[in-house]
């Protein structure tokens, strides 16, 4: 593990970004795509696993999303070896990743429904007496 500093400076270094399988990076995946690196990634079963899938298709980038381990490494694979496509998924992603980053619709919606919840369910009051 990296501190959160040297990590995003190793991302700086990168070419491409591969999405643990089974795992997921979330925040780390996030970082990526905040600097315009592909990202590969192999959907998977739990949410954790689910969330780099999430991020690309709201970027409109679903063609990284694998949905084999063998369809993730011929992706990994393709996108190190063919520059060219890695150049344009690069662009693609920096030019679409302000959808990530600036959605502020999805955020409202959260916010919306935490408040209707909150209303139909609220927590019971914090008396010193139930403290102890």
């Amino acid at each position: 593990r990296l501190p959160s500093h040297e990590d995003r400076a190793l991302l700086a270094q990168v070419d491409v970004y591969l999405d643990v399988p089974g795992w997921g990076g979330g925040t780390t995946t996030a970082e990526a795509i905040g600097l315009g690196l592909p990202v590969v990634t192999l959907e998977g079963r739990t949410a954790r696993s689910r969330m780099g899938a999430a991020m690309l298709r709201h970027l409109g980038i679903p063609a990284l999303i694998a949905d084999t381990l063998d369809n993730y490494v011929n992706l990994a694979v393709r996108m190190g070896r063919d520059k060219d496509w890695r150049l344009a998924v690069g662009q693609d992603i920096s030019t679409s990743k302000h959808r990530l980053y600036a959605d502020t619709v999805r955020l409202n919606n959260l916010a919306t429904f935490l408040l209707a919840a909150s209303r139909e369910n609220p927590l019971p009051e914090l008396h010193s007496a139930n403290l102890a």
